[in-house]
């Protein structure tokens, strides 16, 4: 006659690593989640002014950007920005680094009233996005902020355009080669 014991022992080890698993792939990636959307939140509440910019960025260190649009919220539509980054649980990888350059092609900058600025800039190519100057660490965007945040920039009339980013970056590159 076998026991059960082993069973009920087998079930409640199987559980715990079941749940330590679930808790080093969620706990991580949605604290950061969580800090970044305090950051946003705190940035929207206080802005006296929101931005939003769809561009290419400079080809060579020094040179300006390629502005495609540029749209100034009015204070009514501020909490859309906000509707972008909905709380959520999030799953990731612990130290898995994207193998994408990160070139963000859509930022949204929000001023508050002494002047200071608030950017985040987002790559919908390698879905990253990093908030802060262009020094700022690079998160990968919560998969629950991508929908959001690709809706967002659309209504705004500022979709994700990979195709004309190469055809602008080609047409470049013919009038400016390398040296």
């Amino acid at each position: 006659m076998k026991s059960e014991r082993p069973f009920r022992v087998r079930l409640i080890h199987y559980l715990f690593w079941t749940l330590g698993v679930l808790l080093l792939f969620c706990i991580e990636p949605t604290y950061i989640l969580l800090k970044e959307k305090w950051i946003i939140e705190s940035a929207v509440r206080n802005a006296k002014s929101i931005q939003v910019i769809h561009y290419n960025p400079y080809f060579h260190p020094g040179e300006p950007e390629m502005i495609y649009d540029t749209k100034e919220l009015k204070p009514q539509e501020f909490d859309q920005v906000s509707g972008a980054f909905p709380v959520c649980l999030d799953i990731g990888f612990p130290g898995i680094e994207t193998s994408c350059l990160f070139s963000p092609h859509h930022r949204i900058v929000m001023k508050d009233k002494e002047g200071h600025e608030t950017v985040i800039r987002v790559c919908f190519i390698c879905d990253h996005f990093a908030i802060g100057d262009s020094e700022g660490e690079i998160f990968a965007t919560p998969f629950a902020w991508r929908p959001a945040l690709r809706h967002f920039f659309e209504k705004e009339g500022q979709p994700f355009r990979p195709d004309r980013y190469m055809e602008d970056r080609q047409q470049y590159w013919k009038t400016h080669p390398l040296p």
